[in-house]
This record gives structure tokens, C-alpha cells and sequence, in this order.
């Protein structure tokens, strides 16, 4: 008996002897390393929640399959003389040309007028829907004006990769000072453009083309320029960090250069 019970005594020291060699403890001061999960294939960080990028048969690149997470920058192209089927015409005293919007925007866009109306700030926009040929003469007009494509492109999108066709975008103007308009630093510290980066996020808007993040999204700072993109996923960018871009946040690729 004496002997069983040594054998058995014996097996359970060895026993525990090799789950201590399979998990490895931390001294103090050290970190455990762990197997880490496949890196997303992008030249951005991640986001902590999994999205994928895929064009669907439209011929258009939505992230998760979700209609305003369709992506237009200079790595990802819009289909072919897309516009969007749910256009509607949002009259504003700024807004001459490119004055519709989708549906889903507009609803979002008066309910953030509203709000910001109830504390002393008025909201007035230029620009939201360009139609492919509407985006070609207003980038030529820039090629001419800078002459070179190189200048243009910094703040320009070529026909066809434009955020503002995706029916989402909307230029957002100062009514307190018009000569701050389309001038990202001054806009910025605008009555108009201070509410819009504390508040926003609250009506599904983000920030398209944040400070600091020109290398990533390819153009430069615009802090007028607004992109609907839902609550749920506005609130989720906003709680990522100060200026996160969707490049960063969602995954995929940017870049400053075209694939041609």
C-alpha cells in the first residue's frame, strides 16, 4: 500500500511539473509574451474591431458590407458614374452647386442644425453631392490654376475617387466668420468649427481629413469637411482618439499616391 501510494504521489509531482513548464510566469517588472494575432494587411493601424473591406457587386468598396461605410480615397475608386439612388436637395443660402445629399444625411445634418441652433450656432454648408463630371472640371480648374496635378492633389480629388460623391460628405461653412471659410486652421478655432469637434460625433459625423493625417487619408487638414457615417460608428471613432481618421480606425488603405 505504502508503495502504490508513493508511485501515485510521484506521478502528480511529475504531472504538475510539466503544466508549470507550459505556462510561464512573469517576474516582476516583465511581461508574458502571447501568440499575437495576425496583423491586418494595412499601412495603418488597426481598429480594435474587425472590419473588412470588400467591393461588392455595385462595383463600389464598402467596409462591412454597410452602405455609409462606402470608401472613396485615392487607393479606392467609385464605380463608374456612381451616384447614390436616395439623392435629395437640401436648399441652403451657401450653397450653390452640389446642394443634395442622401437621404440618411440630411435627416442627420437638420437634427445637428437643430442642436447646435439650441445653443447659439448656426450651421450652414456649401457642398455635399458631386457627380463625377461636376468633381472633373472642378479638379481641372485647380490643375490649371496650381499648374501641376501634384499641387491639385493635395487637396483635390480626381474625378471619380471624391469623397463628396458618395453622397455622405458635406462642407460645413462659418456663419460667424465667412472669411475663415475653407481655411483649416482658421475654421477650426470658428465658433462653428469648435462645436463640430465636441459635438459632431453625436449625429454620426466624423472629421474626414484630420490634422496631422495627410501621409494617411492623402489630402490635407480640412476641418469643414464632414463625412456621415452613423452614430454607432461615429461615437466608436471618437472614442478611438483625438483626429483618428477612418483609414486608421477601420483599416484600410490610404496613401497620397493614385494606383496609376
Amino acid at each position: 500500500m505504502i508503495v502504490v501510494i508513493a508511485a501515485l504521489v510521484y506521478d502528480a509531482v511529475q504531472l504538475i511539473g510539466e503544466n508549470t513548464k507550459k505556462q510561464p510566469v512573469a517576474e516582476a517588472g516583465s511581461t508574458v509574451e502571447t501568440e499575437k494575432p495576425e496583423e491586418a494587411s494595412s499601412t495603418v493601424s488597426p481598429s480594435p474591431v474587425t472590419n473588412s473591406l470588400n467591393q461588392e457587386a455595385d462595383g463600389n468598396w464598402y467596409v462591412n458590407a454597410d452602405p455609409l461605410l462606402i470608401i472613396a480615397n485615392k487607393t479606392y475608386k467609385l464605380a463608374d458614374g456612381y451616384a447614390p439612388a436616395d439623392l435629395v436637395e437640401v436648399p441652403d443660402p451657401r450653397c450653390s452647386s452640389g446642394c443634395e445629399m442622401r437621404a440618411v444625411t440630411a435627416e442627420a445634418w437638420n437634427e445637428m442644425k437643430t442642436a447646435a441652433s439650441k445653443e447659439g450656432i448656426t450651421l450652414t454648408y456649401s457642398s455635399s453631392f458631386r457627380d463625377e463630371a461636376y468633381q472633373a472640371s472642378l479638379y481641372n480648374s485647380y490643375v490649371a490654376r496650381d499648374g501641376s496635378t501634384e499641387s491639385a492633389d493635395r487637396y483635390s480629388s480626381r474625378p471619380g475617387y471624391s469623397d463628396h460623391q458618395t453622397g455622405l460628405a458635406i462642407d460645413i461653412m462659418s456663419a460667424s466668420d465667412p472669411a475663415a471659410d475653407l481655411n483649416a486652421e482658421a475654421y477650426e478655432n470658428t465658433e462653428e468649427g469648435q462645436w463640430l469637434l465636441e459635438n459632431a460625433w453625436k449625429y454620426g459625423f466624423v472629421l474626414r481629413y484630420p490634422k496631422g493625417k495627410e501621409d494617411i487619408t492623402g489630402y490635407e487638414y480640412e476641418s469643414w469637411h464632414y463625412r456621415y457615417i452613423g452614430k454607432e460608428y461615429a461615437e466608436a471613432v471618437h472614442e478611438a482618439g483625438e483626429n483618428e481618421s477612418m483609414e486608421e480606425f477601420f483599416g484600410f488603405r490610404g496613401g497620397v499616391n493614385y494606383p496609376d
